[in-house]
């Protein structure tokens, strides 16, 4: 899976699945990219990370 959002990420961006979307989100604001097909996983949520708390900092 982190191969496949990798190779399907924006540079300089952080890219995140739904899986790490809900520890994430107190400390850090992430904005929905697109869903993707995998193969064994069905269809995936992405997300980038769009801004950090200054307690995560």
């Amino acid at each position: 899976m982190a191969g496949r959002t990798l190779s399907t990420g924006i540079p300089d961006q952080i890219q995140v699945t739904e899986a790490f979307r809900d520890p994430l989100s107190e400390p850090c604001n992430l904005d929905f990219r697109h869903q993707l097909e995998m193969k064994g996983a069905g269809t995936v949520s992405t997300y980038v990370l769009s801004a950090m708390s200054k307690e995560a900092v």
